[in-house]
């Protein structure tokens, strides 16, 4: 007994020995800890102890085989949060905001901020910094229009150094950093970088033959749309345009090596979307308000002449329920309206649901012409597998179902289909439908759909969708909208040829890198990662018009109006160097108001009246000292106020705008915008825009003690002496004499406009 218990126990003391060896032993971590982490981001970014670490939490993406670290610290008035990779230590992200950053006025020059940028970068990341390229017009357009908003106005500087292997840009690779004009700190970085390679060495297909490829498939589809200049308030019809639209092929991007369209599996996160800025998305169905209904035995007439909300509903149930099963739906609520998506006249708006919720429909009616103009329709379906019937039945329905799948005569479904349509809407016009049926594998369900063809021209905003049961002879969903629309004449349209050359003449093409996904490793280990090498394709430039007029050939913008390119990037007045205001007037074009993109200032030269009309405006527009509403000159029909001003004058809209805030006076006669403006009248204009009109007619209150006193006429001692106390022109510096006939050159107004700011 003895001997069999011995050997017992030496095992279980073996066993016991090994185990306590692996459930004890230290295992080393595959990523900083949080305590590694913290310190490593405190040493890399000089964050000080006094600065707490609040918020910290540990992210993986498995299937990119990416762990991140987010923390986040409090500062005194703010904070800095910050990702970084959990393997590397690498600094993805940093974003920080304390209050005081923009607590002041614009001070740091271009020059300056791009060297804060750089030296940024340059700590962190010096090795991959200079494979990057700072982004300008050579630069890939897809990602330069990241930056457009940014170039023109505020108080921050943006700044994006694309990765560049060879002589290609890789566009996924970059560096994106701001900076605060006012403080001069980094307000946020993103790096974005992979470990990849790129042969410099292949046999590319050149753009031309990239252009012949996309040729070879139309993209430019002719349609009718309605733009809003043609359609602004309320109308009784909406006007329709042809026009051709871009509508790309499936990622549009293709293979610089072989020309091959590439799918948007094939490629890896790219940069930015596939599709041009300038590709207009069909627009989607408009959910129609409505309000609570009424339920009583005296019918709810809203207007005299109008059928009540009774006669209404039952009219549109009697059209509906033909061919919409609507038994059990019980009225929720209704509306009256009069206008509909924009368009006048007298709709009613109804929302039926059963007891279930299951059943739901919602119509709007045209009370006027009697026609129903938009439905929504769903009811449940259940797969024929879970139908239930009699195993005789059930044998009959599988063999039916078979060869239905099989057998489907798309023809005569069309068929039903319309017969279905012309028996609920008799007002639509066979010839303005072509009915497309697509199978749904594995059940009995088909969808038909179309849009509305007008002389053969597809309108996509009208449209008919149903979902329709084959087996058992019923539509399950219904989504429908028709309305009255004026089109305007298809004859004498370019052809899509002569508009694909316009187009891709315009617009061009360029070559940069991208990243494919390893198909390989999405198989067997269903990872979502890239390929090391990269890849070069073609795609077209970013393009910013939305349309092609189908008559002219113009391009136009989302409103209908021709498009007019901006610049991409700011160019500096090339005639400021070693000039006194310089700076300020840099300063104040990066901040919005002088709105100027010539390639010269001229400094020197005469102020004049136009000018400084238009800077005093935009520092309202733009909230600078003042605040003004932004001029809308489609919000009514206006006055025009001086005789030498017309709506094509470049200079309209501030003189206008200027009376309407009462900053100058509506005289009815000559404004002389290229007179040059005396120091006097700048003063009334600031003044009046600051809102101190009513307290510089008090003259009497006032005292100057300026030498040239008797040269200031008695209406406009308030300002002066609102001037002085304001210090608007001395800076702090005592005159003698105020001047009022005095005349300033363009770069002695702005630095007084600028003063102005940094003394507010």
């Amino acid at each position: 007994m003895v001997k069999k218990f011995l050997p017992m126990v030496l095992i279980i003391t073996l066993v016991t020995t090994a185990l306590g060896g692996i459930v004890f032993a230290e295992v080393t971590s595959s990523i900083y800890t949080k305590t590694q982490i913290e310190e490593l981001m405190r040493n890399k970014l000089n964050i000080q102890e006094e600065m707490k670490l609040i918020h910290s939490n540990l992210t993986t993406q498995d299937t990119r085989e990416k762990q991140l670290w987010h923390m986040e610290f409090q500062k005194e008035e703010g904070y800095i949060s910050i990702t970084a990779e959990a393997d590397t230590g690498e600094i993805t992200r940093f974003h920080q905001w304390d209050r005081t950053t923009y607590d002041g006025v614009l001070s740091l020059l271009p020059e300056d901020a791009k060297n804060k940028a750089s030296e940024f970068i340059e700590n962190l990341q010096p090795k991959k910094f200079r494979e990057t390229e700072e982004v300008s017009v050579e630069a890939p357009s897809m990602v330069l229009h990241h930056l457009q908003r940014n170039l023109q106005e505020g108080e921050d500087y943006y700044f994006m150094f694309v990765r560049k292997l060879g002589n290609e840009f890789f566009p996924n690779n970059y560096f994106r950093i701001q900076v605060s004009g006012i403080s001069g700190e980094i307000v946020n970085y993103e790096m974005n970088w992979d470990e990849a390679t790129y042969k410099d060495n292949r046999n590319l297909i050149s753009e031309k033959k990239a252009r012949n490829i996309f040729e070879e498939e139309s993209r430019l589809n002719l349609k009718y749309v309605q733009l809003y200049k043609d359609n602004k308030g309320e109308v009784e019809k909406p006007i329709l345009t042809p026009v051709y639209i871009y509508e790309p092929k499936v990622s549009d991007i293709i293979s610089g090596v072989d020309g091959r369209l590439l799918t948007k599996d094939e490629i890896y996160n790219n940069f930015s979307n596939m599709f041009p800025r300038g590709y207009a998305v069909t627009e989607s169905m408009a959910k129609d308000s409505t309000s609570e209904g009424y339920y009583g035995r005296v019918e709810m007439i809203p207007e005299e002449g109008v059928m009540s909300k009774e006669t209404a509903e039952k009219l549109v149930m009697n059209m509906l329920s033909k061919n919409l099963n609507l038994e059990d739906m019980r009225l929720q609520n209704s509306g009256y309206s009069n206008q509909q998506e924009g368009i006048k006249g007298k709709f009613w708006s109804f929302y039926w649901q059963n007891d279930s919720a299951e059943n739901t429909l919602h119509a709007v009616l045209n009370t006027e012409k009697k026609n129903i103009v938009s439905v929504n329709y769903n009811t449940p379906f259940k797969p024929i597998e879970n139908r239930e019937y009699s195993i005789e039945d059930s044998m009959k329905r599988e063999a039916i179902k078979e060869d239905m799948l099989n057998k489907i005569d798309e023809d005569t479904v069309a068929e039903t289909i319309a017969n279905k349509i012309k028996e609920m809407f008799p007002e639509i016009d066979a010839r303005e439908i072509k009915l497309e049926v697509i199978s749904m594998e594995k059940n009995s369900l088909l969808d038909i759909r179309t849009v509305r063809y007008i002389d053969d021209i597809p309108y996509d905003r009208n449209y008919i969708n149903i979902t329709y049961d084959i087996d058992e002879d019923k539509i399950v969903q219904f989504h429908y909208k028709w309305i009255d629309v004026e089109a305007k004449s298809s004859k004498d349209i370019l052809s899509r040829d002569t508009i694909e050359k316009k187009f891709y003449d315009a617009v061009g093409f360029e070559r940069y890198l991208i990243q494919l996904r390893d198909q390989v490793a999405k198989e067997k280990e269903r990872l979502d990662i890239p390929l090391k090498e990269l890849y070069p394709v073609y795609a077209l430039k970013d393009f910013g018009f939305a349309y092609i007029d189908a008559k002219d050939g113009s391009f136009l913008n989302f409103s209908g109006e021709v498009h007019e390119e901006r610049e991409l990037q700011i160019k500096g007045f090339k005639d400021l160097e070693n000039h006194p205001y310089r700076n300020e007037i840099i300063l104040m074009n990066k901040m919005g108001v002088l709105q100027e993109n010539n390639e010269a200032f001229y400094p020197d030269e005469t102020l004049l009246r136009q000018d400084a009309l238009k800077w005093i405006m935009e520092m309202g527009w733009r909230s600078r000292l003042y605040h003004f509403n932004w001029y809308n000159s489609n919000q009514k029909e206006e006055e025009v106020y001086f005789k030498d001003m017309n709506k094509d004058h470049p200079y309209y809209k501030y003189i206008q705008a200027a009376v309407e805030n009462h900053v100058i006076e509506n005289t009815k006669d000559y404004f002389k915008p290229l007179e040059a403006v005396e120091k006097i009248e700048i003063t009334r204009w600031i003044l009046n825009a600051m809102e101190q009109k009513e307290l510089a007619q008090f003259t009497e209150i006032f005292k100057v003690s300026y030498s040239d006193i008797q040269e200031i006429d008695d209406k406009d001692i308030g300002y002066v002496a609102l001037a002085k106390f304001y210090d608007l022109f001395a800076n702090g510096k005592e005159s003698e004499s105020f001047q009022g006939q005095e005349t300033f050159t363009r770069g002695k107004f702005v630095s007084i406009l600028y003063t102005m700011l940094k003394n507010k």
